[in-house]
């Protein structure tokens, strides 16, 4: 660990176990922004990156201070953590089926902890709506000296974060562009992040009255994906502006659903090739390797019968002909392709069931909320949704295999709390409204 590194490790830990909530959560995406995956150490034999001791620090924080025994489990809750533990589970159980998977184990344990832990910090650090908006606020300062740094490895095609390690010093070139990564592992992480933020900032300009701030978030968004020069980003930043632009349909958003499902059906049945093949005539569009991302799906369907059960091992997933790595393995750059792989079809099924349990969530929150006229309330949750929106899209291209899983987590926490104190706020001021109503009632009956 370098001595940057290491100074600024310790900077978030302080952070973390002492500032308010938002401060606190900003320290957590700060950890992930300015320390590579470099910046790790070896305990025990087991690698401990710099994200994970941010993790170990906000777990005693929420722990001491008691804020964790504040979040009442809900839906969402209750969804994520089953989920996480089949996923664990099943292939606990192939590894001892299979012993070639059986060195994967610390990695998969590494990974629940990792998802836990940070699931469950941003659930009891951001709890309400007042706390969420403070926190946009620093965050969008927070990302510009990013957005600069990732600007100027693009034009430069130096990386400023190489000096920590587990980043290259020279980005890689598509189409006679540098594909700038930051402290991210790869080109499409970096995107990712800035494309998947972006639609929170938008619901900031619509709240708030002083916007300066929210264009400032939006504007390192654009820049971070841009200078990316991924296919992905730009697919999941168009995605968001879509939703963002379906607010005006907000009301009829259960026949949007169903109009997709018709236009799904009917593309299947218009085309020959089966309908994920549309990934490939997208990327001919948005750049990137659309044909090897359809694919792979492909290849993921015909293997259906060797993976449902109890997933199947990455080995044999190397025997597919489709893109692979540098050092031969097979390029799973598909989350629900990965999930299916890694914990079976139930482990796939849970974690649909999870996202559509956050949209529920959302709907129905933002339905109270138009009930009491609260448009801000409902203008955060939307931007909420439309930022699940564009992780959904985005992950049909891409795997969280480095720092990017903590923004992942997140989002999922950020809705399961946004939407249980709109849902809270709501029952509260129908008690006092009843309270209210039975004093006045009370009182008319003593004067009669």
């Amino acid at each position: 660990m370098t001595p940057m590194g290491l100074t600024i490790l310790i900077c978030s830990i302080l952070v973390v176990l002492f500032g308010s909530r938002e401060w606190a959560a900003m320290a957590m995406v700060a950890s992930i922004l300015y320390l590579t995956e470099g910046q790790r150490a070896d305990i025990g034999g087991i690698n401990f990156f710099a994200v994970r001791f941010i993790e170990i620090a906000g777990f005693i924080r929420i722990t001491l201070r008691k804020e964790i025994t504040g979040v009442q489990f809900n839906d969402i809750d209750k969804s994520f953590l089953i989920f996480q533990s089949v996923l664990l589970l099943v292939f606990l159980v192939r590894s001892f089926v299979n012993p070639a998977s059986s060195g994967h184990r610390a990695y998969r344990i590494g990974f629940f902890c990792d998802a836990l832990t940070t699931y469950f910090i941003f659930r009891s650090l951001i709890i309400d709506t007042i706390i969420f908006r403070n926190f946009l606020k620093k965050l969008s300062l927070l990302i510009i000296p990013f957005a600069v740094l990732m600007i100027i490895e693009s034009r430069t095609g130096r990386n400023p974060f190489a000096s920590m390690g587990g980043v290259p010093a020279v980005p890689v070139i598509r189409n006679g562009h540098f594909r700038a990564q930051g402290s991210f592992g790869v080109a499409i992480t970096a995107g990712s992040f800035g494309a998947t933020l972006m639609p929170l900032f938008i619901s900031a300009i619509l709240v708030e009255n002083r916007r300066l701030w929210g264009f400032l978030g939006i504007g390192s968004c654009i820049a971070i994906a841009i200078t990316a020069h991924s296919g992905g980003p730009v697919l999941a930043f168009v995605a968001a502006v879509i939703a963002w632009f379906s607010w005006i349909i907000r009301e009829w958003m259960r026949m949007v659903r169903r109009g997709m499902l018709f236009l799904a059906v009917l593309l299947q049945l218009v085309m020959k090739a089966p309908i994920w093949f549309v990934l490939a005539r997208v990327s001919n569009l948005t750049g990137g390797h659309g044909w090897d991302r359809a694919n792979l799906i492909d290849h993921f369907a015909k293997n259906f019968w060797n993976w449902w059960l109890i997933g199947m091992p990455m080995a044999s997933v190397n025997s597919w002909n489709v893109a692979k790595r540098a050092n031969g393995m097979v390029d799973v750059l598909n989350t629900y392709v990965s999930t299916g792989i890694t914990g079976g079809l139930l482990a796939l099924i849970l974690f649909i069931v999870l996202i559509v349990k956050c949209f529920k969530s959302l709907g129905i929150s933002m339905r109270l909320m138009r009930s009491k006229a609260d448009l801000n309330n409902e203008i955060i949750l939307w931007g909420a949704g439309c930022c699940l929106f564009s992780h959904i899209i985005n992950i049909i291209g891409v795997t969280y295999f480095d720092q990017i899983f903590v923004m992942w987590y997140m989002v999922l926490a950020l809705i399961s709390s946004l939407t249980a104190y709109c849902r809270d706020t709501v029952a509260i001021a129908d008690e006092n409204e009843e309270a209210i109503h039975d004093d006045l009632a009370d009182y008319q009956t003593v004067i009669t």
